[in-house]
């Protein structure tokens, strides 16, 4: 570092000593070199963006009052931005980035509102979190906002530390594209059809940063073997590749909506299937989360938690010959503890 002396001519004035700008320049510029994804910021903001996407689904849904999720979401890709070029072995420095996502997500929640009430301190959250856990041994219900709100932040940091995690160290966006996208396409799935454009401008930016890294890498593979690059070829496989995506994404979107086709359907009921099982534990552990689309259906269970109205359809699901008029009893709750109702040593 080099300083300079600074006083005034013929005064007598004290001299002042002044730091050196091209020192802090350096010193950024050399930070910024550390840190540069192998890809560029171009790539990696193509990543930002196709997250932030898949967040601000979740948060226009608006399941529960929660903090800034695209904040948290930023906290966590600078977290693995941070990580990802330190010199150490992968599965020691994981933990660290969830350490640090836990950490910033329980203070968060220390002092967050919720159905104007005021969480007080994270000693509180810590005991919210552990009677939603004895609901779900026990079988009772959980009508608790905070720990679905617990799990929304979970996922969110997650998401952006993983995902920036693959990318940067490994060069990987189809891990990337795997956890934006089961989040997204699990959160449209219960949300109305007007929601779609969240999945449009989604495969939008994943196909602008497929293109994007394709090119860096043929660019880079070029130079290794010593092949001039034109250094506007960068750029205008950036133009072509966003005209091509808008054109395939407007097309994809005109096209009229074909039928359901049977092989994927059933590819894709099969896939669910396994969640089927889950769906009453769910139902009565998140019973406070609102619908945001008609639900034609009950889940009769053993537990029926209060979860607004439903709204039946008219398609038959049984039809008796009866010589007698009978009530058909498919089971009964006696029980209700103020969440819901129980059925117990019921006869069907």
């Amino acid at each position: 570092m080099t300083s300079e002396t600074i006083g005034t001519a013929g005064t007598g004035a004290p001299a002042r000593r002044g730091f050196d700008t091209d020192f802090i320049g350096d010193g950024f510029a050399w930070l910024e070199r550390t840190i540069r994804p192998n890809e560029g910021w171009v790539a990696a903001g193509l990543l930002a963006l196709n997250l932030v996407v898949v967040v601000m689904s979740v948060e226009r849904a608006d399941w529960v009052p929660s903090p800034n999720l695209v904040a948290l979401l930023f906290m966590a890709m600078l977290t693995g931005l941070v990580l990802y070029r330190i010199p150490i072995w992968s599965i020691a420095l994981l933990p660290v980035g969830l350490a640090v996502g836990l950490a910033i997500i329980l203070w968060q929640l220390s002092n967050f509102t919720i159905n104007d009430v005021t969480i007080n301190g994270t000693g509180e959250v810590i005991e919210r979190l552990d009677l939603w856990l004895d609901a779900a041994r026990t079988g009772s219900i959980s009508i608790d906002s905070l720990p679905f709100s617990f799990a929304l932040m979970v996922s969110t940091w997650l998401t952006g530390f993983l995902g920036a995690w693959l990318f940067l160290r490994y060069g990987n966006f189809w891990g990337v594209f795997v956890l934006g996208g089961i989040g997204l396409l699990s959160n449209l799935t219960f949300l109305p059809p007007n929601t779609v454009f969240h999945l449009g401008f989604y495969l939008f930016t994943a196909l602008l940063l497929i293109s994007r890294v394709q090119a860096i890498r043929r660019k880079h593979e070029w130079e290794r073997r010593s092949v001039k690059v034109d250094d506007h070829l960068t750029g205008l496989s950036l133009t072509d590749s966003l005209a091509l995506t808008i054109l395939v994404i407007v097309v994809a979107f005109l096209l009229p909506m074909a039928p359901k086709w049977g092989t994927a359907n059933d590819a894709y009921e099969s896939m669910r299937s396994p969640l089927e099982t889950m769906e009453d534990d769910f139902n009565r552990l998140f019973a406070g989360l609102p619908a945001r689309r008609p639900i034609g259906f009950r889940i009769w269970d053993n537990v029926m938690a209060l979860q607004g109205s439903i709204y039946p359809t008219t398609t038959q699901v049984l039809w008796v010959d009866s010589e007698t008029e009978l009530y058909w009893k498919a089971r009964t709750y006696s029980t209700y503890n103020g969440k819901g109702w129980l059925s117990e040593h019921t006869v069907t």
